[in-house]
């Protein structure tokens, strides 16, 4: 499991950055509840996105205490982009993920 605590006295300019390998899928937890307290409101709901060259697939989404949460998985290597947005009622927040997915086997004598 990977967790990111979204930090509203970071910049929200820092993409996150992992590595997993091709077919796995990984669990990712995005942990609004700081950034939630911090604006006194409640995300009403939260949208997962592939934006890289590799496209991503995302399974078993749920929202539950601002804890986004999502398994993450890719079919090819190469270098894929997660975009998490949650929504606020009068705002939104976006954290991004950069994932490095590899294949092991390949060029494997």
């Amino acid at each position: 499991m990977r967790r990111i605590l979204v930090n509203p006295h970071r910049k929200n300019s820092e993409v996150r950055d992992f590595a997993q390998v091709i077919e796995n899928e990984e669990l990712y937890k995005i942990d609004f509840s700081v950034d939630a307290a911090d604006r006194s409101e409640t995300i009403s709901s939260v949208a997962w996105e592939s934006k890289g060259s590799r496209e991503l697939t995302f399974t078993q989404k749920s929202l539950t205490s601002s804890v986004a949460q999502a398994y993450i998985s890719a079919n090819y290597s190469g270098d894929g982009l997660v975009k998490c947005t949650a929504t606020y009622p009068n705002s939104t927040v976006t954290q991004y993920i950069k994932l490095r997915i590899h294949d092991p086997e390949w060029r494997t004598n």
